[in-house]
């Protein structure tokens, strides 16, 4: 290489300082045309040295480590790229010189284990001239795959890379290159597992999953090029892995076929790598050297292993036109051996018409002489010549056709999938319908569906046709077509409980699926139709208590529940709802569903989503829907308030009375229309407020609280809970699910802002003398969550004010105060300036790192820096001091330290990025900083 100049000489002893100032070197070195002079001085100066790998640094406690990047290899990548492109021989040995020397240094899980070098070296040896690297060299692979953190990089790269240039190569000795990268990639380990049957599992040295994408691109390669050493290779593989315990014996269990099928397993994949590869390799030997390739495929059929057998067969059959002699010297009732069958099936079903008379003869001779069980049963006997035969279904050979037709007129047709010696299958979905919804809305059309839908009678197989399917085909069928539906719901009265309940339900799909074209239709006719229906059925006392002809469809609620569902849809008086004429006729029914419908026995953490997916919670939904509605009907002049509201709190009061310590879906739907109810019965909602949140009994408090919390707050609501104490009993409560705990806290921070709570008020006191943070916690995060709100100056004074009141709890020496300071690091973003309020900050900055904000917070830090550089200094000081190491997104650090150096505290910055030193880029900054 040529002699380096001062100036570039100084530029290597410069990297000399430090691994920042050597990364920022070879950052340096290939912005030049010229890099690979440098070579001998990096190597002079010990810049390739086996101990400059980094190793796994350890960054946890329990194991975790983390493994660093050698940015030489960079340069080393270069360097073979060119010695490549320009056949630099030298330039290749040096390189690989290097390569060597680091992996002979490198154990394995130890101090050197690095995978990303292994990787780039992968790589190096598929860019460096071909005749650079020695088989000596591939040897290195063995190591480069030993790695104890992640075997994909390697096989990726040899695949992308070595594996093309070799097998491109018109020299043959290249080609033996490929195969021993081939052979190190395939080795096979054992590991033992906890399986009494399988006590071991084999794997691959090389990933499985990229092992197997490299045996698909270059295995037939392989087989063109030098076919007989590649055989030889996957043979012994599989002689590895079919060779021992019960993959000996059943090789089928664990590859089903040598071809790619759906039944062969991905867990078994080091057993699918080699099986692909020995099958891919032979085929393509075949068509490029029948001769060798015979002999080879001979030695399969006579193996003693079971597995290579099967893939000798299976190639014979898909190279027949080459290998056909092997038949006639191995045809006989060995052949024929149960592990056999996938492969000799498919052989003799695909093949056999082209078999000489002689072939056909002894096949049908060597099925004759199958042995017997050792029991001696002629029938099972039968059955598996039966099976063989089956094979030749079709044949226009006499002899067999004729023996077939016998065999399979005295036992019956063969088995579907009678090539395989087990076959699993799985299906999704209800399976095929005995009507398509096409079919049944012609039924409808001619009135004899009903009778039709209650001959059906499912069968026992499981290919169907279903009950559960042709639910389904009505339920569209009624979608597709309901005015053809509603006109014949009359006689559905009389259809099993499954039919009724698929045509309510498939009504109820027309709500459910709004975005779904729907035919234009007259809906009041429809809801007609529905509502005489509904009044008959729900009177048959046998509908809440039923047992239908299908198991499913007996409980007692699905039916009830859909009709809940359905009324409570039409009740919202949305374009498919019923008409305002019908509403006296829907109350009834929906009364009838309050009283009879399944209900909830024990609250869970969400009530309010249990009530409404209850019957009777979708009842009294469907309830209060009808009272609102009924109640615009009359602001806009039609009917009467006075008569709406004597019947509503008839059935409120009937309702409420029965919250002791039950009817929990009516507290839930309470505390959910709260709002709504206070507008139609303000003196009724003010006189029942405690009944409605009673405290006396916390299952019923836990509901209401529950629909509260998915109801928007007003100041109107929040004052009438405030008022009556609600809200200060509430806080206090802690049996209730964590999001009914977190919309409290949201009203409670929300009622302080609008100024109608105060710092010193109930729900306040008792958070200030409370020992938990999670309460402030979620406060803090909904602070933070309206930061894009609209909110007046006055009210963002009394957000700073209540940090300033979180800050004095955490001083009291709170022992979860950090994790509550952290949070209101969120609030930062409500600080127009930092002058005033630098306590503040200085508060919670040694606890940032605690909390998700911290990114966020140095954003606002930044933003807040433009003005307050002094003092944003001070609180990068708080932070930095408490740090710990992190990945600066964005680079929001880095963008702060040039603001604050810019703007004067330039002592600063460099003692914060020496703090900070283990973070990308703060080497650089403190190298631009540093004179």
């Amino acid at each position: 290489m040529a002699d380096l100049t001062a100036n570039e000489q100084s530029l290597v002893d410069m990297m000399a300082r430090s691994d920042e100032h050597a990364r920022k070197g070879f950052e340096l070195l290939l912005t030049r045309s010229d890099f690979p002079k440098f070579v001998d001085a990096l190597i002079e100066k010990g810049f390739f040295a086996p101990d400059r790998n980094p190793g796994p640094v350890p960054t946890t406690a329990d194991g975790h480590v983390h493994i660093p990047y050698w940015k030489a290899v960079d340069y080393l990548i270069a360097c073979a790229r060119v010695s490549g492109l320009h056949s630099d021989l030298p330039l290749a040995a040096k390189v690989m010189g290097i390569v060597r020397e680091a992996t002979v240094s490198s154990i394995p899980g130890e101090s050197r284990d690095n995978f990303y070098t292994f990787r780039r070296f992968a790589e190096i040896i598929g860019l460096l001239p071909v005749s650079s690297v020695k088989l000596d060299h591939i040897r290195l692979v063995k190591t480069w795959l030993n790695t104890k953190y992640d075997r994909s990089l390697v096989v990726g790269a040899l695949s992308e890379g070595a594996l093309i240039r070799f097998l491109a190569s018109d020299d043959r000795g290249d080609w033996r290159k490929a195969v021993q990268v081939v052979s190190h990639c395939t080795s096979i380990r054992w590991a033992p597992t906890n399986l009494p049957r399988h006590p071991e599992e084999p794997f691959t040295a090389a990933d499985e999953y990229w092992l197997g994408e490299l045996i698909d691109r270059h295995a037939s390669a392989l087989g063109q090029k030098i076919g007989d050493q590649a055989a030889q290779l996957f043979e012994t593989r599989v002689g590895e892995v079919f060779g021992r315990g019960l993959r000996a014996k059943w090789s089928h269990v664990f590859r089903v076929a040598v071809e790619e099928d759906a039944q062969n397993s991905d867990a078994h994949s080091a057993e699918n790598c080699v099986v692909r590869g020995l099958r891919d390799v032979l085929l393509a030997w075949c068509d490029t050297d029948a001769a060798a390739a015979r002999v080879f495929v001979g030695s399969l059929l006579r193996s003693t292993n079971e597995m290579l057998r099967r893939i000798g067969i299976f190639v014979l059959g898909q190279r027949w036109q080459y290998l056909s002699a092997l038949y006639s010297e191995n045809v006989g009732p060995g052949l024929f051996h149960y592990g056999h069958l996938h492969e000799l099936y498919g052989l003799l079903r695909d093949r056999f018409d082209a078999f000489s008379r002689d072939q056909q003869s002894d096949t049908i001779d060597a099925i004759r002489d199958l042995p017997r069980a050792n029991d001696g049963d002629a029938e099972r006997h039968e059955r598996v010549q039966r099976q063989w035969l089956s094979a030749l279904a079709g044949t226009s050979y006499e002899p067999a056709a004729t023996w077939l037709a016998a065999l399979t007129a005295k036992y019956g047709e063969e088995r579907q999938h009678p090539d395989y010696l087990t076959y699993t299958e799985s299906r999704w979905g209800h399976g095929p319908s005995q009507y398509t919804a096409q079919e049944l809305t012609a039924l409808a059309e001619e009135g004899t569906i009903v009778e039709a839908l209650s001959a059906f009678t499912p069968t026992d197989s499981w290919e169907g046709p279903t009950v559960d399917s042709l639910v389904a085909e009505l339920e569209r069928a009624v979608r597709a077509s309901p005015t053809t539906f509603a006109d014949v719901l009359g006689r559905f009265l009389q259809a099993p409980r499954e039919y009724q309940y698929a045509i309510i339900h498939g009504f109820l799909n027309i709500w459910q699926f709004p975005g779904e074209d729907v035919p234009r239709v007259d809906w009041g006719v429809i809801w007609s139709h529905l509502l005489d229906f509904l009044e008959q059925l729900l009177r048959d006392s046998q509908i809440w208590g039923i047992g239908g002809s299908d198991e499913r469809y007996g409980r007692p609620s699905l039916i009830s529940n859909a009709a809940a569902n359905l009324l409570n849809y039409g009740t919202r008086g949305d374009p498919h709802g019923y008409p305002d004429s019908l509403l006296i006729r829907c109350w009834p029914l929906i009364q009838t569903l309050v009283q009879h419908g399944d209900t909830v026995s024990e609250p869970n953490h969400d009530p309010f989503n249990q009530a409404i997916n209850s019957t009777k919670g979708r009842a009294i939904e469907a309830s209060i829907l009808h009272i609102i509605r009924r109640w615009r009907l009359a602001e806009n002049g039609t009917g009467s308030h006075a008569d709406i509201w004597r019947k509503a709190r008839v059935f409120l009061d009937r309702e409420l009375a029965l919250c002791v310590d039950g009817n929990f879906e009516f507290s839930a739907l309470c505390g959910f229309y709260l709002r709504n109810l206070e507008h139609i019965g303000r003196q009724w909602m003010h006189d029942n407020i405690r009944s409605i949140f009673p405290c006396a009994y916390p299952r019923n408090l836990a509901c209401a609280l529950g629909g509260l919390a998915y109801a928007a707050t007003t100041r109107s609501t929040y004052r009438l809970l405030r008022d009556s104490g609600v809200i200060e009993n509430a806080v206090r409560f802690e049996s209730m699910g964590r999001y009914s705990r977190e919309k409290l806290m949201q009203n409670i921070i929300v009622g302080y802002v609008w100024e109608e709570e105060t710092l010193c008020s109930g729900p306040f006191v008792y958070l200030s003398e409370s020992e938990s943070a999670e309460d402030l916690q979620l406060i803090n995060r909904f602070l933070w969550s309206i930061r894009h709100d609209a909110l007046d100056p006055k009210q963002i004074d009394r957000i700073v004010g209540y940090w300033r009141w979180c800050v004095e709890w955490a001083q009291r020496e709170r022992h979860s105060s950090g994790t509550v300071l952290a949070s209101l690091s969120g609030l930062t973003t409500f600080l127009s300036t930092a002058e005033g309020s630098t306590d503040l900050l200085l508060a919670v900055a040694p606890y940032v790192r605690l909390h998700d904000n911290g990114y966020e917070f140095l954003s606002e830090l930044n933003r807040l820096a433009a003005v307050n550089a002094k003092e944003v200094c001070n609180v990068v000081a708080k932070f930095v001091d408490t740090h710990e190491p992190f990945y600066d997104y964005e680079d929001r650090m880095q963008t702060l330290l040039r603001t604050l150096a810019e703007r004067g505290f330039r002592g600063d910055v460099i003692d914060f990025c020496d703090k900070l030193r283990s973070m990308t880029g703060m080497q650089d900054l403190y190298i631009e900083l540093t004179p």
